[in-house]
């Protein structure tokens, strides 16, 4: 589904204001951006594990600047169209990246950066649990990156 301009800007004010009112993202937010040359952003995608259908939406920020705006419907976890992987620009150079993810009708995002955790690459997968809430993962040095594919590290951690 292509995004209107009234819902993009509303996302991109929303995820502003979060910014104006002092909330960070779990990478540092834009103090960690501040003189950090950035990594190559491998891949983002979603994957639904619920048993139920959910909508996805996904905004990516490049340098600040919002390059990435799209809404995906996934099928249930075991149904098989319950994964993408979004097609984007990002993979073809260094730079600070910000990952921002919505469920469904909700009001709030999930907000993800790299920061200062110091990966020359990485890729981020939104994932819908089993009691359909959503959590973003990261992969330091993925496959996609020519690495060998480090472990999934939850966001929160």
């Amino acid at each position: 589904m292509e995004p209107t301009r009234r819902g993009l800007l509303t996302a991109a004010g929303t995820v502003g204001a979060a910014a104006l009112a002092g909330c960070s993202s779990v990478g540092g937010g834009a103090a960690a951006q501040e003189g950090d040359s950035g990594a190559v952003l491998a891949f983002v995608r979603v994957v639904n594990q619920d048993d139920t259908a959910h909508t996805v939406h996904v905004l990516v920020e490049r340098s600040s600047d919002l390059v990435h705006w799209s809404t995906h419907d996934l099928g249930t976890g075991d149904s098989g169209d319950g994964r993408q992987q979004l097609s984007g620009s990002w993979t073809e150079s260094p730079a600070t990246y910000t990952i921002h993810v919505r469920l469904d009708d909700a009001d709030d995002w999930e907000t993800f950066d790299v920061g200062d955790r110091g990966v020359p690459c990485y890729g981020v997968e939104a994932r819908v649990d089993e009691e359909g809430t959503v959590s973003l993962w990261y992969r330091e040095n993925a496959s996609d990156c020519g690495g060998g594919g480090g472990e999934s590290t939850a966001t929160g951690e």
